[in-house]
């Protein structure tokens, strides 16, 4: 017989149980929750909580089973995937291996209509790999399948009604009713099926999460999705799962960080002990809880994350910016007499030899002193990490907007110690705008 055990793992060098990650006994394929219900849904495979595959109800603060349904096997296989609708009233399930999706009415698990997901242009069956309900809809899927032979593509379904234009590409990160970005572009869902937008920044290739516009990658970039522009990166990286209500992104990975949204700031890490790298989900299941799917599908719920982490030490080991060697240099192209509609571009780099990591700031100061807006002309946060010497980036490349006051502007660059935030060297460079 299979004993299952729960562990609960006590963190931090702050007042006991402040903070505590919850090893449940517990593994999972795919999960999914809605927070105005509180309602955690997960897929269990065979042998998990019933000899058979099953899409069950977990309170997401013990990961305990509240009530579960069986998903009997299909030639492909048992549950796999679940995707939940925006008011929490709709459950889509990737049944039969992942090859038929099922729709139930949740809470009650009421089944409704299944469709299945053709098959590829070998005569193999596609399977579900991910998929996501269009927000504000009930029944339009956008749903990432793939056969064996075949590269994932992402395909539209409004109740197995598939529309024709499809796209190839495996995640599914929407930052609108009607956007999203996969791997390497910007798609528009439109009658049509999913069109492409335009090619994705390079920042957008690795992004994770999204919430109200605004993008996270693991990385720890962060960018508003609409407008391109990168609004800041925070000196760590893994899983996000952004908290705007607390000032903060989290980041899993062999460990928790916290990163201040206002100011890009690394405010604490804790370790994860017993818990590998990378994780496969990571849901915010609470104002200080979130609950992950680890690399070998064990459920994890971390919570008390109200309660500020442990500040981070510099790491030690290969050559680190704090010896304050660094140094910022920039260099302006385009115009140097800028009137509205000439192109401005803005490179910078540092020397002075190799750096384990490094963080570059960058502002347009107004003719008064006064630092520019972040969105009035583009980019104005990057970190530059793995950096070597004469290595660089384009920091802004802009077309001067009408009405800018006239007179002697400057672009201003900052090389910062990620973790301190002490500045290690500026650099700043003038150009005139003339009317």
């Amino acid at each position: 017989m299979r004993h299952l055990l729960t562990a609960v793992l006590l963190l931090g060098a702050i007042p006991a149980a402040a903070q505590s990650v919850l090893i449940t006994p517990l593994t999972v394929e795919d999960v999914a929750y809605h927070a105005t219900s509180g309602r955690l849904y997960a897929v269990l495979p065979a042998g998990v909580g019933g000899p058979e595959s099953s899409v069950a109800e977990i309170n997401p603060a013990t990961g305990a089973i509240v009530t579960r349904v069986a998903i009997p096997d299909g030639p492909g296989g048992g549950a796999r995937q679940v995707a939940l609708t925006d008011d929490g009233a709709l459950l889509y399930v990737g049944v039969n291996g992942g090859r038929s999706v099922r729709r139930y009415s949740v809470p009650g698990f009421t089944p409704g209509p299944e469709f299945v997901l053709g098959t590829d242009l070998f005569g193999q069956p596609f399977s579900v790999r991910e998929m996501v309900v269009a927000p504000g809809t009930a029944s339009t899927l956008v749903i990432a399948r793939a056969g064996p032979y075949s590269a994932p593509e992402l395909a539209v379904s409004d109740a197995g009604a598939w529309r024709p234009a499809r796209v190839y590409g495996e995640r599914i990160v929407f930052h609108s009713a009607t956007r999203l970005i996969s791997s390497d572009a910007r798609y528009r869902l439109d009658p049509t099926g999913l069109v492409a937008d335009s090619p994705a920044r390079t920042w957008t290739r690795g992004l994770s999460a999204a919430a109200d516009g605004i993008g996270y990658d693991s990385a720890g970039g962060i960018a508003d999705l609409g407008t391109e522009q990168v609004l800041g990166t925070c000196g760590t990286g893994g899983t996000p799962v952004p908290a705007p209500d607390l000032d903060t992104v989290f980041y899993f990975g062999s460990a928790i960080a916290t990163c201040a949204l206002s100011t890009y700031r690394v405010t604490g890490t804790l370790a994860l002990p017993a818990l590998g790298d990378g994780f496969r989900a990571a849901l915010r299941t609470g104002t200080g809880r979130v609950t992950l799917v680890d690399g070998s599908g064990r459920l994890v719920v971390a919570d008390g994350l109200t309660t500020p982490l442990p500040v981070p030490l510099p790491p030690t080991g290969p050559p680190w910016t704090a010896n304050g060697e660094g140094r910022a240099h920039l260099q302006l192209t385009g115009c140097v007499q800028c009137r509205p509609g000439d192109v401005l571009a803005v490179q910078g780099a540092v020397s002075g030899g190799a750096l384990y990591a490094a963080e570059v700031k960058a502002a347009v100061v107004l003719p008064n002193g006064a630092a520019l807006a972040v969105t009035a002309l583009g980019e104005s946060h990057l970190e530059l990490a793995n950096l070597y010497e004469g290595v660089g980036a384009t920091l802004l490349r802009v077309a001067i907007p009408p009405g800018l006051p006239p007179g002697t502007w400057h672009v201003e660059m900052a090389f910062l110690d990620p973790y301190s935030g002490a500045v290690l060297s500026r650099a700043s460079v003038p150009f005139e705008v003339t009317p």
